[in-house]
């Protein structure tokens, strides 16, 4: 065999090999899952409040990004990035948010406070925007909760 043919063996291999990585990639692409919610317990596409409250110490510890036992406005903000990708807009929202929710007033939360019934139905009715009783993958696309909720 000349080295003519030869290469274009190699060739044709080399054209079927990257055709199957290609197809293989474009089949994984559609049979992967969108996000998955993470506190979702019953699998029904959406955190309703009793699956939040269940969470909610898990929630506390994704939350207090520096274990020191408080969720502060800075992790907020950190969060808020992570959720949205945008820097200024998250900043701004996650500080309107957490002063909504800081019983207080310190520019902390403590778990103490987060255990707290009005504190968790304040925070779950930020997050559910349409007041349906459910926080759905849309109501977190784009927000600081993002970060903790989705994967």
């Amino acid at each position: 065999m000349g080295i003519n043919k030869m290469s274009d063996v190699l060739t044709n291999i080399l054209y079927l090999v990257a055709g199957a990585i290609i197809s293989f990639a474009i089949t994984l692409f559609f049979l992967m899952p969108g996000p998955i919610l993470v506190f979702d317990s019953n699998k029904d596409g959406a955190i309703s409040y009793a699956e939040f409250r269940a969470a909610n110490s898990a929630i506390f510890e994704i939350a207090d990004r520096d274990g020191n036992g408080y969720f502060s406005v800075k992790e907020s903000k950190l969060l808020a990035q992570e959720g949205s990708g945008n820097d200024i807009g998250a900043s701004v929202a996650a500080w309107l948010n957490f002063k909504m929710i800081d019983p207080n007033r310190d520019g902390k939360i403590s778990w103490e406070e987060a255990r707290n019934p009005k504190v968790m139905k304040e925070v779950f009715s930020v997050l559910d925007k349409d007041g349906s009783g459910a926080v759905s993958i849309d109501e977190l696309k784009g927000r600081a909760a993002a970060a903790i909720f989705l994967r």
